[in-house]
């Protein structure tokens, strides 16, 4: 696989393609589609259009295409000197029929001095106008086989009029995205530094990590985790690494996985950090990898053999943000099918059996963030991460904050989760962390009205299936507590949604002292009219500080 990076205003974005031939095409898609768009509204906001381009370091094109399709009037010279990105830059600037508008131009002029520094993509932008020594804390060296020129080289040589304005526009720690330099308004010119081997170059000298980080959070499982990982190892795809993140657990589960495993390696490796929670160890091992894709696998629980392999090939594949495979009930030794066996039997399959389901019908399911594969690039654009100030239910917060941001999800039919039952999960445990539930729902319930998600009424479908499970697990000195705050959740939801906050609700919800508590507090918001800041409102009874001792 052939990585490839466009940091460009702004935006990042990986490709990860099968052989060069594809790169190429795929960076000419990308330069008339979403990058077209960017640069187009670079130039939007009352930012004079250049009249010339001078992209430095072109790669194979992207954003010398993207100029000229965005700004029909403009003229672009492309400057690359990489031998094998330079091959790609002629082929899609013919691809493209912009010829006659692109010049292309193969390295620097003979003269131009010799750079002194060679530079790393993942480095700041390294020049040698600087003092001498001024740069070393920054510098990254590299085993290149192409000296790469520093930005002012390339300018100069192309263009000696502009050699005053070049050196004034350089400066250590500029970034390496896409960056407008008016250089000589005069002339109406721009220039485009895209860094040392190009916009979308792969890594050279780089060890790219693995294309897949699968965090396990480790507490209180020695019972189980040892087969856990063993299984994630059965038919593991070699662009894989499993991250075992030790949340301070006090019994010897990491003892166990060192003697069955032995020292870390590039397939396995075990983190230790203060205990803080399941919430707080996922996102310790989100934070200490670069990998593209990630997933999550809870330590007591199994996968089947080549699981993780098959999900990776249909993210590839669909390029969506989330792709998700089946799972199944684990008791013992014994493997039960899910409920949804049955509600995705009737969608079509494709010749690779890949099925797609609607977001709105995995909303209202079980949270299930274990049996997924997710994009970092969509995580990060959203900022969605585990909530940390939670001892419970973190996980339906992240399911939920995912699937409202899209329509649909790739699925396969197998190999399968193997989610463990058994009586210490914290799922069965009758306590107050179930209060948790009552805060989620509410952050969840802002964040959509924020942000005008299409699946207001499902979210209220799974704030019911919540209610009604804790409802039934609870025991009375923690129930009556918790029924008052579900019944203030339900009556601010529905008046903050007014049309749109479902009918059948009062139906589906079974759990009698809850019903109870929210016909109470229907009647005491009678008189206030329907408006979505009801959503913001705070009390004690939906927090576990404010339940009844147990």
């Amino acid at each position: 696989m052939i990585r490839a990076r466009f940091d460009l205003l702004g935006q990042s974005l990986d490709l990860w393609t099968p052989d060069a031939d594809y790169l190429i095409a795929a960076e000419r898609a990308f330069a008339a589609g979403p990058l077209t768009a960017l640069m187009t509204g670079m130039f939007a906001a009352g930012r004079p259009a250049p009249g010339r381009a001078l992209c430095l370091g072109a790669g194979c094109g992207a954003v010398p295409i993207a100029l000229a399709l965005a700004l029909p009037g403009l003229q672009v010279e492309a400057v690359e000197h990489h031998p094998g990105l330079f091959d790609a830059l002629m082929r899609n600037v013919e691809e493209a029929g912009l010829g006659a508008r692109i010049a292309v131009r193969h390295g620097i002029a003979e003269a131009a001095p010799r750079p002194q520094l060679i530079r790393s993509r993942d480095a700041p932008d390294f020049i040698d106008l600087a003092p001498a020594g001024a740069l070393e804390g920054w510098m990254e060296p590299l085993d290149c086989p192409v000296v790469t020129p520093a930005p002012a080289d390339l300018v100069t040589a192309a263009h000696p009029l502009l050699r005053p304005a070049a050196r004034a526009a350089q400066r250590p720690g500029a970034a390496l995205a896409a960056r407008a330099n008016a250089l000589d308004r005069r002339r109406g010119a721009v220039a485009l530094d895209l860094g040392p081997a190009g916009c979308s170059a792969p890594m050279i000298g780089h060890d790219p990590g693995p294309l897949l980080e699968v965090v396990v959070p480790v507490h209180g499982v020695e019972r189980f985790v040892v087969d856990c990982i063993a299984s994630l190892r059965e038919g593991m795809p070699p662009e894989m690494r499993v991250t075992v993140v030790d949340d301070g657990s006090p019994d010897r589960s990491v003892e166990r996985l060192r003697a069955a495993f032995g020292p870390d390696d590039a397939r396995l490796r075990i983190l230790s950090k203060p205990n803080g929670g399941c919430a707080s160890a996922r996102n310790f091992g989100i934070g200490s990898s670069r990998a593209p894709f990630l997933g999550f696998v809870d330590g007591d629980d199994a996968v089947e053999p080549g699981f993780f392999a098959r999900l990776l090939d249909a993210a590839l594949l669909t390029g969506a943000p989330m792709v998700q495979a089946p799972f199944r009930l684990l008791h013992g030794d014994r493997v039960e099918e899910s409920y949804e066996a049955a509600s995705f039997a009737d969608i079509p399959r494709d010749r690779a059996g890949r099925f797609t389901v609607p977001a709105a019908a995995l909303i209202t399911g079980q949270p299930a963030i274990w049996r997924r594969i997710y994009r970092r690039g969509f995580l990060d654009a959203h900022g969605i991460r585990f909530p940390e100030h939670v001892r419970a239910f973190d996980d339906q917060f992240f399911q939920i904050a995912c699937l409202g941001r899209i329509e649909a999800m790739p699925m396969i039919d197998g190999p399968a989760y193997l989610y463990r039952q058994h009586p210490g999960q914290d799922v069965r445990q009758a306590d107050r962390r179930h209060f948790h539930s009552l805060e989620t729902f509410r952050d969840v319930l802002v964040l959509a009205l924020r942000e005008g998600w299409e699946t207001l009424p499902e979210l209220v479908t799974a704030m019911v299936h919540t209610l009604n499970w804790s409802g039934g697990l609870l025991p009375p000195p923690l129930l009556g507590r918790y029924a008052e705050g579900a019944g203030r959740l339900l009556a601010w939801s529905e008046k903050a949604l007014g049309a749109a906050f479902p009918a059948a609700t009062w139906r589906q919800l079974t759990c009698a002292p809850v019903r109870a508590a929210w016909e109470m507090q229907r009647a005491r918001l009678a008189r206030v009219p329907d408006a979505a800041g009801l959503a913001w409102l705070e009390a004690a009874a939906l927090h576990p500080w404010g339940a009844a001792p147990r």
